[in-house]
């Protein structure tokens, strides 16, 4: 009985999933919108506005991020020019026409359907067991999005608050469970689509945990208590989150090129010149330079979480996901909760300064013993060098399950046809396969592939 309808859940997945989001996404409207609109006073439309565009587009831009797990470059970067085109009209709207203000929640709702309708059917049609990486990224995308949108909403009773909350909650538990299973149980393809043993990954994970609990908590704290004391000029008046946006596609480039490790110096590296730009300058000078940096700083952080915490999800399972995005929402909070208390304290400059010296300190130290551990996986050593083994070493980044069995099959000199029959994928999914595989080891066809693994990744 049980099995039939897990099959019933599974055909008909689309359906529940988008009326559960609809479901979680209107309970969720009363979480945060009160204590927001209140909070803000007459700010609150043009602040909650902007609160939702752009965190709706940090997520959307995880579609760049993580290309290798979306259909196509053009469409991620295309959805993020809209987004940052749509958002950049807002700053108009708000100054030139405000009674226009009660239309825009409605015209990003209408925009955020489309969005989410075109991520699963994208979802449905690509994603394939062992590649739990995309399915994080959905998840994350709809869960915030419900948590987000609800600082445009009006306050109804505690009850429904609750029920909100939970659904959102469980809306990425959803996800994973009428996908279907995700990961793999074969410990040499685990060995060889990342290059980690479990045992190592599970310390990575408690490591980046680490690092996000004291980036996350300690940069948000002290954000919160910067921004307040910064003097922006009249024209930059709603632009404060252009920088974070902007640099969410080059911290994607990065990733993609560079791999993650860089990623992490950056956001340490933006996070602390943000601090001391505003202990060491005044007036324009110090707004813009704080800004500048501490939002690209948690630009690259988000991006450096995002990545890792989907590597890992594919190699441990559900609860590394789950444990490291609960991580980094509670690292979020603390921070914030922290803030108030610490205002006590942070009345003089130099201890800003103290406390920026102290945060730098503690996230390179405990970067440090990630800078082994965050290297893509050399190349295969010990029991004899295989022609797979040396084209994951020379891939720039680490290839996904999935690709590893396409370039096993090809290895093999299998046909389209018989790779599209024994994957059961479409033949746009291994197009899209195929040139993940060429573009991370430096391929222009599959003659050079082959090319490269007979001759010992040359």
């Amino acid at each position: 009985m049980l099995s039939e309808y897990v099959s019933i859940a599974r055909t008909y997945r689309l359906l529940i999933i988008a009326l559960g989001g609809l479901f979680g996404w209107l309970l969720s409207l009363p979480l945060f919108g009160p204590v927001l609109l209140t909070g803000f006073g007459e700010e609150a439309p043009r602040l909650s506005m902007w609160f939702l565009s752009s965190n709706f587009g940090a997520f959307l831009f995880f579609a760049w991020v993580l290309r290798r797990y979306v259909l196509s470059r053009r469409w991620g970067a295309g959805l993020s020019v809209v987004l940052f085109l749509g958002t950049l009209a807002i700053v108009p709207v708000d100054r030139y026409f405000p009674e226009a203000l009660p239309v825009l929640p409605a015209l990003f709702g209408i925009f955020a359907a489309g969005v989410i309708a075109c991520w699963w059917r994208w979802f449905i049609t690509v994603a394939q067991p062992g590649e739990r990486g995309r399915i994080l990224a959905l998840s994350m995308i709809l869960s915030n999005l419900i948590l987000f949108v609800v600082s445009l909403a009006g306050s109804l009773n505690l009850v429904v608050a609750a029920l909100g909350a939970v659904s959102a909650l469980l809306l990425p538990l959803a996800a994973f469970v009428l996908a279907g299973d995700g990961g793999t149980s074969d410990p040499q393809m685990v060995q060889a689509g990342s290059g980690k043993s479990v045992i190592e990954s599970r310390r990575i994970l408690v490591i980046v945990c680490l690092f996000m609990v004291v980036t996350y908590a300690v940069g948000g704290m002290m954000y919160n208590y910067i921004r307040p004391h910064l003097q922006a000029p009249e024209f930059a008046l709603g632009l404060e989150l252009l920088p974070y946006m902007l640099i969410l596609p080059i911290a994607g480039m990065v990733a993609d090129r560079r791999g993650r490790r860089p990623l992490a110096f950056f956001a340490i590296t933006g996070l602390g010149l943000g601090h001391l730009c505003f202990v060491f300058l005044s007036g324009t000078g110090q707004w813009a330079g704080t800004t500048l940096f501490l939002q690209g700083g948690f630009g690259f952080l988000d991006v450096f979480a995002w990545v890792v915490l989907a590597d890992l999800s594919a190699l441990l399972g559900l609860w590394a996901a789950f444990a490291g995005f609960g991580v980094m929402v509670g690292a979020i909070l603390l921070g914030v909760l922290l803030t108030p208390g610490a205002l006590i304290w942070f009345d003089e400059v130099h201890l800003v300064t103290f406390l920026s010296l102290a945060f730098l300190f503690v996230a390179v130290t405990l970067l440090w013993g990630l800078r082994e551990t965050l290297r893509p996986p050399a190349s295969a050593q010990g029991d004899g060098p295989s022609p797979i083994k040396l084209i994951v070493g020379v891939a720039e980044t680490p290839l996904t399950p999935r690709e590893l069995e396409i370039v096993e099959l090809l290895y093999a000199h299998q046909s389209t046809k018989t790779i599209i029959a024994e994957l059961q994928i479409s033949p746009n999914t291994l197009k899209t396969h195929l040139k993940n595989i060429y573009r991370k080891t430096n391929c222009r066809s599959r003659k050079e592939l082959l090319h490269k693994m007979v001759s010992g990744g040359r």
